[in-house]
């Protein structure tokens, strides 16, 4: 009998998610855990290739919502996976799948194997998940087998449905290899130009993180209007990070503020990397991000905005000055947009006598896995650790779409989502 550990989760990229999943890869094969990762392919960086994940063996699936698939096309999927990992009669299988969708493959990957499927919860936003999903995530934590994050990632996901008491929400903090490093050849000709255009007199604003995320194009488009508020004053615009999207509409509109015409703003973006030289940061007069983007630039650079979520431009205030580490995951205490502290900072008079707080708070390496084994139990056997979800019935149970189950299953998925774009398109057309 064996114990194989498998991780569901990206396999390239950079951002918090990513990160966690190279260290972890790296803490269990340090302890000769027999490990595989499972990856789809869509998801992560385009550029990075992180060395732990290289190293491990890994299978890319494509994990969409099991249910929207066939159930003989699921079990074949299965079947792959479990010739993938060699498993046999005995072996005792831990999961560990890292987002929503990826747990619901987990679920079934555990019942063929009659292993335990353990949901971590990696996602920045939970609240008005469907009702199904709610149901099953419900059942995990009644089973012990599910752990947010953040304080709030679970009782935010359960909201409306069952309460979760602040001293029993599974809290665990992920954690990650050291973000920063002194020096790297393929970053000295970026942090040169930067240095140039402070000589200059240009204010530098950053941003760090994958591109992709919802809050950065409504960014761009903010720091264009706060340039055009200030005609006086010369801007660059930092991207520190890449897209991931088929069509990379982030990058195109970094592209698009050099080509606007605007005499006073200029976007200049680096590819992602990791890790990040201190010196980059520190060349920024201000750098933006959310999460753990937000805590590893806040590291080098002292006046680092945290954004609340991902998804708005909601701001939480400047890490290690208005806003500590500890309550980094509460909602915004101060009525202030990101114009207003882009003037407290580049204008006002008080800022450069605030004493800068480090985040110490945000940890990584080896200790914090130990830490994280400590809390997941994998391989400990719980009471009804081995009964599962029946997660093809989750169409049933709330929240899902009948018509697009139907569609799904009629024509696929593939086709389904070609014709539902198409739909999209023409409905924005009519609505111009």
């Amino acid at each position: 009998m064996a114990n194989k550990y498998i991780l569901i989760g990206p396999a390239h990229g950079i951002g918090g998610w990513q990160l966690y999943i190279d260290a972890r890869c790296n803490h269990l094969m340090k302890r000769g855990i027999d490990l595989f990762l499972l990856y789809d392919g869509d998801v992560g960086g385009k550029t990075v290739k992180l060395l732990n994940t290289e190293r491990a063996r890994k299978m890319n699936i494509t994990m969409d919502e099991p249910y929207w698939y066939s159930k003989w096309h699921v079990d074949e999927q299965i079947k792959e996976i479990i010739k993938f990992i060699g498993y046999r009669d005995g072996d005792e299988v831990f999961v560990e799948s890292t987002s929503m969708i990826y747990s619901f493959w987990g679920e079934l990957i555990a019942e063929a194997v009659h292993g335990q499927n353990f949901c971590y919860i990696l996602h920045s936003y939970t609240r008005g998940m469907p009702l199904a999903w709610k149901k099953f995530f419900s059942y995990k934590y009644d089973q012990d087998l599910i752990a947010g994050q953040s304080d709030n990632t679970l009782p935010e996901l359960f909201e409306e449905y069952r309460s979760i008491q602040k001293d029993n929400n599974r809290a665990i903090l992920a954690a990650w290899e050291a973000p920063i490093c002194k020096d790297r050849d393929d970053c000295r000709e970026h942090i040169q130009y930067l240095r140039e255009l402070k000589s200059t007199g240009y204010k530098l604003i950053g941003y760090f993180g994958v591109l992709r995320k919802k809050h950065f194009i409504p960014l761009c488009n903010d720091i264009v209007q706060y340039a055009e508020n200030h005609k006086n004053i010369n801007f660059c615009f930092v991207a520190i990070g890449s897209s991931d999207t088929e069509v990379e509409l982030e990058e195109k509109r970094i592209t698009a503020i050099n080509d606007g015409g605007i005499e006073n703003c200029i976007a200049y973006n680096i590819p992602e990397m990791y890790p990040v030289p201190g010196e980059l940061f520190e060349m920024l007069d201000i750098c933006l991000g959310s999460f753990g983007s937000a805590s590893t630039a806040a590291l080098a650079c002292k006046r680092t905005i945290r954004l609340q979520s991902d998804l708005n431009l909601d701001v939480q205030g400047v890490i290690g000055i208005t806003v500590s580490e500890e309550e980094h995951w509460l909602q915004p205490v101060r009525d202030e947009t990101i114009d207003d502290i882009f003037d407290e900072i580049l204008f006002g008079s008080n800022y450069d006598s605030y004493k800068y707080h480090s985040p110490e708070k945000w940890k990584w390496g080896e200790e914090n896995h130990k830490k994280i084994d400590e809390q997941m139990r994998p391989f400990e056997r719980r009471v009804n650790g081995y009964r599962y979800y029946d997660v093809f019935k989750m169409p049933g149970q709330g929240g899902i779409s009948f018509i697009k189950y139907i569609v799904f299953h009629a024509i696929g998925i593939k086709n389904g989502r070609k014709i539902a774009s198409k739909i999209r398109g023409l409905y924005r057309v009519e609505s111009k």
